[in-house]
């Protein structure tokens, strides 16, 4: 499936059949879904296939389908049977799945007729969401499913307090659903109100990149188009950038300098100016502000998926890179593909209301408060879990490139906005701890992680039984300053995952959580659902991620 498919209508469901994706590893039940997009050919040994109409190849050529760039993709050798082989040509290689035999179900190859393979834990990439993405994400299926499980429809307002990269709000707003998030980070708040720029044409964003692609050139590297398409760069202008010493002395580039992120390697010298320039560039000469907003979205996610050395398994590390890469060009990709997707998004009608708001989520209350929203039909979030996650390391290159990073004081005071769940963000005077000392889920964490750091001579394990009692301890003080802002009727989906972290203590946060909220006036646990399994640190064990159902009375 493209990455340009992003709408999933109602299904129809084939039992039996098996999907094969390489892309993620893993088998399950099949979906059938119908959409005007792609056209797919069934063979089963030789069988008929299911070929695309002549109206409909007329069709997608005028719609100007666009093209999929990634390389093939295989099925894992699976059940032999039926074969399902993308057959129109703009996905440019295969896309395989396999299916057992005899479970394939005649199927209408009309002008309407698409299919795509999906399952829970099987997601292509959708439109928008694809802006930028995270590995601690949570996928936009999930979203779907919260919103009909909690039975929210259109006009209805949901709130996400850990936005994050804003996957909650872009599902309510193509779902005609009014949306708030809120977020601690500058950088998710950012891309969140990015992804939710849809009232920008791909026509007007081009425009803008054009005229940023003519005036960094000068200033980069001059690229000219062969007639293969393959572009020449003179060795001479990726030597000796233009005005070197002005990039040199731009505050986001010294802040890359002195922070040690190109000395260590997180991105390499010449990319890293690359990159300035053209932020030098949008911040200077785009208006209005939406565009530039979708434009500095696009140079983020260049600057860690194209640019940058940066890995991510969950936690960011380092690989060995290039010393030069073509930035440009990377960015002219990502931003065209943006454009593409606001083609698309205009189908997508009616649009919810949002509004995304900074701020500690444990003054949710205070905040929606001051920002005048009070009727809140539903909640739909998944906080940090308390893990070795680091989410403002996770997304230093990025506040750096915002500009909203630039000193160790300011990260610091971007680190104390946040729910401690993990041990770099502790301080001396944190007490969160204090509000869950008679809470027995938490009191026996705590009691075990500190025996098992006895006799343990690094610093971060003396921390770990301080890292849960902060945890639990900011959530309920989350949980409390909520249910004040609540009305009665509420629901509510918070979805955790139990962790291993520390010193491999099993933590069941949901069970803890729905203990704690319980406890909070005006909150009663409604729920608890098994999502799926996930792996702690490469151990052995899996561990379970729930969805937490809460109401409020």
């Amino acid at each position: 499936m493209s990455e340009a498919s992003a709408e999933f209508p109602p299904a129809t469901y084939v039992p039996g059949i098996q999907v094969a994706d390489a892309r993620h590893g893993m088998i399950g039940e099949g979906v059938i879904h119908e959409r005007a997009r792609r056209i797919w050919t069934c063979k089963a040994h030789g069988g008929p296939a299911l070929a695309p109409t002549d109206a409909l190849r007329q069709k997608e050529a005028v719609a100007g389908t666009p093209k999929c760039n990634r390389g093939p993709r295989t099925s894992r050798s699976g059940p032999a049977g039926v074969t399902l082989r993308a057959s129109d040509s703009s996905l440019g290689q295969p896309h395989l799945a396999t299916a057992k035999a005899g479970a394939w179900q005649s199927m209408s190859h009309s002008a309407h007729a698409h299919v795509a393979i999906a399952h829970r834990n099987v997601e292509p990439p959708a439109a928008v969401h694809r802006w930028h993405t995270s590995v601690l994400g949570f996928s936009p299926s999930l979203v779907a499913h919260c919103l009909e499980r909690l039975e929210v429809g259109p006009g209805d307002l949901v709130l996400d307090p850990f936005c994050g990269l804003g996957t909650t709000l872009v599902e309510c707003k193509r779902r005609g659903i009014h949306s708030v998030g809120l977020d601690a980070s500058p950088a998710a708040a950012f891309v969140t109100r990015a992804k939710l720029r849809w009232r920008v044409s791909s026509s007007q964003l081009l425009q803008a990149l054009n005229g940023i692609v003519t005036s960094a050139r000068r200033d980069i590297y001059l690229v000219t188009d062969g007639p293969a398409g393959r572009a020449t760069i003179p060795e001479r202008e990726l030597v000796r950038l233009p005005r070197s010493r002005r990039i040199a002395q731009d505050v986001v580039y010294r802040y890359l300098a002195s922070s040690g992120m190109i000395e260590r390697g997180w991105v390499a010298d010449r990319p890293a100016r690359k990159l300035v320039r053209l932020r030098m560039a949008i911040e200077g000469g785009v208006r209005p502000r939406p565009v530039s907003d979708i434009l500095m979205l696009g140079l983020l996610a260049t600057a860690v998926r194209d640019a940058s050395n940066v890995r991510f398994g969950p936690e960011l590390y380092c690989t060995q890179g290039p010393a030069d890469v073509d930035v440009l060009r990377a960015f002219g990709t990502r931003v065209r593909d943006m454009a593409t997707d606001l083609k698309l998004v205009t189908s997508w009608r009616p649009h919810g209301r949002h509004h995304v708001m900074l701020g500690d989520a444990r003054e949710v209350g205070p905040l929606l408060e001051h920002a005048g929203i009070a009727q809140i039909d539903a909640v739909i979030t998944s906080p940090p879990y308390p893990a070795e996650h680091d989410y403002t390391r996770n997304t230093r290159l990025e506040l750096a490139l915002l500009g909203e990073v630039t000193s160790r004081e300011r990260l610091r005071v971007l680190k104390r906005s946040q729910i401690r769940s993990h041990t770099k963000g502790i301080y001396k005077a944190d007490d969160d701890d204090r509000l869950v000392a008679d809470v027995p889920g938490v009191t026996q964490l705590r009691a075990k992680l500190d025996r098992r750091a006895r006799g343990r001579t690094d610093g971060f394990a003396r921390l770990y039984s301080k890292v849960i009692g902060e945890y639990f301890g900011g959530m309920l003080r989350h949980l409390q300053s909520l249910s004040r802002a609540l009305p009665r009727g509420a629901r509510l989906a918070y979805v955790v995952g139990d962790q291993q972290s520390y010193l491999g203590v099993h933590v069941p946060t949901a069970r803890v959580l729905a203990d704690l909220a319980n406890g909070v006036p005006g909150l009663r646990v409604t729920g608890m659902e098994e999502w799926r399994r996930i792996r702690s640190n490469g151990r052995a064990r899996r561990l379970m991620e729930h969805v937490l159902y809460l109401r409020r009375i």
